[in-house]
């Protein structure tokens, strides 16, 4: 059973994580409302299409009316201004806390029927449902029956105490927010209900004016209203805050609206994230800041001087952690872009205050989707939503990309000045805090919301509606996101779910206990209370810290930014394509080699003072950086850099080792090893995880198929034997998977695997006759016989035809297999003819896709430089003719080069791809070319551009220590060009992993 419910789980980690729940008591409500429940009987035509606006609509407005004649206080009625339309505004809460549980069973429990209309069967379903007092669902579906009623029963006594509170509370609401007793118009219920069914609420009196009752403690919000006055008068600070009643356990806010229209004032967000990051907030997302004309305005402070997570058993995290780092950054409080997405799920969704609940795509949140709603075969389900066909990305207009750079210039410039005034004035901000919140009841967040949600989402299911041992056993699935807790904390969020709200806890801002919302029972204690650990972070504030928040704060801010392709007519950067004295360019290499060396020694050490700590002591160090998604339409937003090539750890790290060898400095080694050491041990140890492997693909970019490859060349860089088996082992871990068209991707696809391996793709450590062959002859069969060169909708090496052309150039060299020549030579063949411009005579620069705008560039992903590669590598191994490079020369002096500092889609990308087609072509008129127009871009790209470049905080790249789109990729350009020779090619996986290629 234990492999059904929790299949991510080993044995003992069902033991540890799960076991210790198994006397936890789920129990079914013995009676409640809907069991009082009377028959109605409806005529047919009451029912379907037509008749009804939404799947079972008349059966939840039954259900709804019924719960609300039982339920509701008459007396009540005088403080209502129109108590129909009050009956009115709540039954359609009802309806819809009835439909979200309810949907899925009733639909499960409708059949056709034979010799009935579909229709018909339908109606007939609804009005014996209403006939017999849903003791159909009851029966069938038990926990539905048994959550709905609980749901239903604490909605209505939340309501009810809601009106007695405020009507309770009328004259001192008067006095403190200005709001004058009037009786209730309505209520607005907003977000998740959480102990007992209690949610926020708008609450509109007579006359219209507004005020927002929060059942829960409002302490913090009352605090930071006393705490932006108090400041703003010592320091001139303009943080606006609602005001604010407090009550025993609950508590009144100002109604405040965002201002239609309103653009954000940068800089004044800027200052007001700076207050609350020293006050450790988190979860300021969208909704819980506004845009006012008098400046933004927090409205929702539950989780100000928020701890760190709770843990009680398992490995230690050390306080260097990157992770924890972030937890506790500018970023991770909510007020930047904040991009959720899932790896299986196009598109995304921004939750950050400036991300303004922005989505793109399905993102990652599911809904439901109801199929033939009037219908018996009607059908609910998650995620109904078509994926939108992928589009080109279009450059962001000039004017979007200058206000984006000025929303930098804004943010960083307010979040600056309010740092500077909380340093300035440490001690009096110390002590405001401590008075204002030091006895503060706050909210404690263990898991996301989503994650919660995810989780109940999972109750409302038909199958689990009707077994409480498979609802308490999906239930418990929570405890996975809460590895490590107090079991008595996972208890209790399994109890509050089961009650069908989203758990909620609470601390004293002075205290470390954890306590559910209303209940004084202890369920965890943390390391240490959230006023220590705020006052902590007072303590760390520094210049080191705001130059990473305020790193930080660009990266989230261009993290959706396309690629910044800017161009420069050829003519700009090569010389005239007569021949040249060939000493020309190595004698302007030459003379800038000195200037080179010190700004890569520059480079390095700025790399390796940012490296930092992974989650525990024992684990690889890492660095904080844009997280590269293949997905050219997802964001890259700020993380913790995992193993990748592309923009992961393993690119500065073995960019350092090579400068340790280049530059002679035992410092960036170290560094280096800081990473590569680790996984020597771990692998040695045999400690890894086969799961965490498996999760991280096979890609040679996105993949740890490219990991390997770094691990490789470090230990060949530093002759360390240690490092070169670690590598071969890693490698061999690396699953194959099974061939299909995405297998092909270089980037996320399979064969990454075999191409990091050089001349020995298919053979590798595995050993001749082992997987590796029958996969690659597989692979190229495939290929041709599914004509996939032909189907390919991109010419590039990333993720097309040029990439194809590299893996037969591979498969050929390493086989002799004849059919990887034919689909060498099929590549070629569609290049020239697939990827014409219209109208043009010549086949270069190519288009980069077959359809669309027209397109070229010179990057080494998707343009000319990559097809250089993989043409090169054809002509190294035999498999065409040198002189089909000359072509794609010509085109590169006819077309554009990139602005960029980067190998993916730069400069330094095409000067490496030249670099290859040289080696591979010597004594051609092919090689002199590139030689030519190499030593042109070693003249553009001189020390000087290079540094002026590495100096501006606006451009994207400077603020991701990453291979292949970040500073290790500057310094891996200036390490090559100070000494040529010693590092292989990250472009083509030079000197693979093999011992006869080293």
């Amino acid at each position: 059973m234990s492999a059904t419910f929790y299949p991510e789980l080993t044995s003992s980690e069902v033991d540890e994580i799960i076991e210790p729940l198994a006397d936890l008591r789920l129990d079914l409500r013995d009676e409640h409302v809907l069991d009082a429940l009377p028959p109605r009987r409806l005529p047919l035509d009451s029912f379907g299409e037509g008749a009804e606006t939404y799947t079972f609509a008349r059966i939840s407005e039954a259900v709804s009316a019924h719960v609300y004649t039982t339920l509701w206080d008459p007396d009540l009625d005088v403080h209502l201004a129109d108590p129909a339309a009050f009956r009115a505004q709540v039954e359609l809460v009802l309806v819809r806390d009835f439909f979200d549980l309810a949907v899925r069973p009733l639909a499960d429990l409708l059949v056709p029927r034979e010799g009935v209309d579909s229709a018909e069967a339908y109606r007939r379903f609804c009005a014996e449902q209403l006939a017999y007092r849903l003791r159909p669902l009851a029966l069938a579906h038990p926990v539905t029956w048994s959550r709905v009623g609980t749901r239903l029963e604490r909605r209505m006594a939340a309501v009810a105490e809601t009106v007695r509170r405020v009507v309770a509370d009328a004259d001192d609401v008067h006095r403190h927010l200005g709001v004058a007793p009037a009786r209730i118009a309505g209520l607005s219920l907003a977000g998740d209900t959480h102990a007992s069914g209690r949610s926020v609420s708008v609450v509109t009196l007579e006359g219209g004016v507004r005020v927002v009752y929060k059942p829960r403690p409002v302490d913090a919000e009352a605090a930071y209203a006393d705490l932006a006055r108090r400041w703003n008068a010592l320091v001139g600070t303009d943080l606006q805050a609602a005001s604010v009643l407090a009550r025993d356990g609950y508590g009144y806010v100002e109604f405040v609206e965002a201002t239609p229209g309103a653009e954000p004032d940068l800089d004044a967000i800027g200052e007001l994230a700076a207050v609350l990051y020293a006050l450790n907030a988190r979860d300021m997302h969208f909704e819980n800041i506004l845009a006012t004309a008098r400046g933004p305005v927090p409205v929702d402070l539950e989780t100000l001087l928020h701890p760190q997570r709770h843990k009680a058993r398992g490995l230690v995290e050390t306080d260097l952690s990157a992770y924890r780092k972030m937890d506790t950054s500018v970023f991770a409080m909510g007020v930047l872009p904040m991009v959720m997405a899932r790896a299986d799920r196009d598109g995304y969704v921004d939750v950050g205050f400036l991300g303004g609940g922005e989505a793109r795509g399905s993102g990652p949140f599911r809904r439901f989707a109801v199929e033939h709603p009037f219908r018996a075969e009607v059908r609910v389900h998650w995620d109904g939503r078509r994926a939108p066909e992928p589009q080109r990305r279009e450059e962001l207009p000039r004017d979007a990309q200058r206000r984006t750079i000025d929303a930098i210039t804004a943010m960083t410039d307010g979040f600056a000045r309010a740092y500077a005034q909380v340093l300035a004035h440490r001690e009096e901000f110390r002590a405001l805090v401590v008075e204002l919140f030091g006895t503060a009841r706050l909210r404690y967040v263990h898991n996301a919301t989503v994650q919660y949600e995810q989780c109940l989402r999972t109750l409302t299911g038909a199958a689990t509606g009707a077994d409480p041992r498979l609802a308490a056993s999906l239930l418990k699935r929570i405890a996975i996101a809460s590895r490590g807790a107090d079991h008595r904390l996972v208890a209790s969020e399994c109890t509050q779910m089961w009650d069908t709200d989203v758990p909620y806890l609470l601390v004293r801002a002075d205290q470390s206990h954890l306590t559910a919302a209303h209940d004084p029972t202890p369920v965890a204690d943390l390391v240490a209370s959230p006023l220590a650990q705020q006052q902590r972070k007072l303590d760390r504030l520094g210049e080191r810290d705001l130059a990473e928040q305020l790193q930080l704060i660009r990266i989230a801010l261009s993290a959706k930014l396309p690629d910044p392709h800017g161009m420069y007519d050829a003519a700009a950067v090569f010389a005239p394509a007569a021949p040249a004295a060939p000493a020309a360019p190595a004698a302007r290499r030459t003379t800038d080699r000195g200037a080179l060396r010190d700004l890569a020694a520059r480079l390095a050490h700025e790399i390796a003072d940012e490296q930092v700590e992974d989650r525990y002591p024992h684990l690889p160090h890492t660095w904080v950086g844009p997280v590269a998604s293949s997905d050219s339409e997802r964001p890259w937003p700020p993380g913790v850099l995992g193993y990748d090539l592309y923009t992961g750890r393993t690119g500065p790290a073995t960019t350092l080792a090579a400068a340790g060898v280049v530059l002679g400095e035992e410092r960036f080694v170290a560094a280096a090893r800081h990473v590569f050491d680790p996984v020597a041990r771990i692998l040695a140890a045999n400690s890894y995880e086969s799961r965490s492997l498996a999760a991280a693909g096979q890609g040679a970019y996105n993949g740890f198929a490219g990991a390997t490859w770094g691990i490789w060349q470090a230990g060949r860089l530093l002759d360390d034997p240690a490092l070169l088996d670690a590598a071969r082992t890693a490698h061999a871990l690396v699953p194959t998977g099974d061939v299909h068209d995405g297998w092909f991707d270089v980037v996320a696809g399979g064969v990454g695997r075999w191409l990091v391996l050089g001349d020995d793709a298919v053979t590798g450590p595995e050993g001749p006759g082992g997987r590796a062959p029958d996969q690659v002859a597989e692979a190229v069969l495939h290929a041709l016989g599914t004509d996939l060169p032909g189907r390919l909708a991109a010419s590039g090496l990333a993720h097309g035809v040029s990439g194809l052309l590299l893996l037969a150039a591979r498969a050929l060299a390493a086989t002799g297999h004849e059919p990887a020549r034919d689909l060498a030579v099929r590549c070629h063949d569609e290049l020239l003819s697939g990827f014409r411009t219209a109208g043009q005579d010549a086949a270069f620069p190519l288009r980069t896709n077959r359809a669309g705008v027209e397109n070229h560039t010179d990057s080494w992903c998707n343009g000319s430089a990559g097809t250089l590669v993989a043409l090169a590598e054809a002509v190294r191994v035999g498999a065409l003719p040198a002189g089909v490079l000359e072509a794609p020369l010509a085109g590169i002096r006819a077309s554009r080069v990139a602005t960029s500092l980067t190998l993916c889609h730069g400069a330094l990308g095409l000067r490496d791809a030249l670099g290859l087609v040289g080696a591979a072509a010597p004594g051609t008129p092919a090689a002199a070319e590139a030689d030519r127009l190499r030593g042109d871009l070693d003249s553009y790209l001189g020390a000087d551009l290079v540094e002026r470049r590495l100096a501006d905080p606006l451009i994207r790249y400077n603020q991701s220590p990453g291979l292949m789109t970040g500073r290790a990729g500057v310094l891996w350009h200036l390490l090559d060009r100070v000494e040529p020779g010693v590092l292989a090619s990250p472009l083509a996986f030079a000197r693979g992993i093999t011992g006869a290629t080293a």
